[in-house]
């Protein structure tokens, strides 16, 4: 039997200024949640934690900030708006978004067997895949049911986010406490809507530092058109992957791989992101949703 967790807590935050406005937005409301998963994410706990704190990750985690602040800048002041609101340090944030990224580097302990995955409290590991879905469409309806099956920690830290860009774009995304949206289903005012699920390739194919899937999927939440959104992921990456589907087709798919790279891009940037200052607008943008 499921756990029942109550209703989805929704948020628009109307039309937003910019990146950072719409994650401090965010961040302010769902401050509570996103602290509460933070405290309780065995895996951020238990493994990312520890590793950040490591000199071994330094060059990692650099790595991945630069590539992904340089690829995507306005998602990524997002991710810092997300921070300050919650007041929950930037790095546990970067650490969550990143995290597919960066669990197969990970040492693993002398007979653990699951390193590279998001292990459940009290399992050895989680299942390959996560999440599914099925597609209906019709003359008159497109249905897409998805089914969330995503690490334990999610339970309880979940909400609907709903957002107007500066050019009119808005997007509604299912979204997990502290990542972007979307890391699972949404759709925008363009008619395009898609679901993601995971596709892990294995180890050996990783390279470290490059662009997140996390990124990769919050870019599709603002594509123009079905063409667009195949453009969204990029084609030099991988390590992380997931696969998107369009409900108004039901049979159009790609993968987006993040992690590495296919047409040999060096990772960007040094220093630490514990330790690096982040891009902060000189003023606080607003966001129409909220009050300030």
């Amino acid at each position: 039997m499921g756990t029942v967790v109550g209703e989805l807590d929704s948020f628009d935050a109307g039309r937003c200024a910019g990146g950072y406005a719409l994650g401090l937005a965010v961040g302010r409301r769902f401050a509570d949640v996103i602290r509460s998963r933070t405290r309780q994410d065995v895996v951020l706990r238990d493994q990312l934690m520890p590793f950040a704190s490591t000199a071994q990750s330094q060059p990692l985690l650099a790595a991945l900030q630069s590539a992904n602040r340089e690829r995507y800048p306005r998602h990524w002041d997002e991710l810092v708006g997300t921070a300050d609101g919650s007041g929950v340090p930037l790095l546990h944030l970067i650490l969550l978004n990143f995290r597919k990224e960066i669990l197969p580097f990970v040492p693993k302990e002398e007979g653990d067997d699951s390193r590279g995955r998001d292990r459940r409290e009290g399992e050895e590991g989680e299942p390959d895949g996560d999440c599914s879905d099925v597609l209906v469409v019709s003359d008159s309806a497109a249905i897409a049911a998805h089914n969330e099956d995503g690490n334990v920690a999610l339970l309880g830290h979940t909400y609907l986010v709903r957002a107007t860009l500066p050019d009119g774009l808005s997007f509604t995304a299912y979204t997990y406490a502290g990542e972007l949206p979307s890391c699972a289903f949404g759709f925008n005012s363009n008619g395009v809507a898609f679901t993601l699920n995971s596709v892990p390739p294995v180890n050996d194919e990783i390279v470290a530092g490059a662009i997140s899937r996390n990124f990769v999927s919050r870019d599709l939440l603002e594509a123009k058109n079905l063409e667009d959104a195949m453009h969204c992921p990029s084609p030099w990456t991988r390590g992380s992957a997931h696969r998107a589907s369009q409900p108004d087709t039901a049979t159009t798919s790609w993968t987006s791989e993040a992690g590495g790279s296919s047409t040999s891009r060096p990772p960007p940037g040094t220093g630490s992101p514990s330790t690096r200052p982040a891009r902060r607008p000189s003023s606080t943008p607003t966001c129409t949703g909220i009050s300030m």
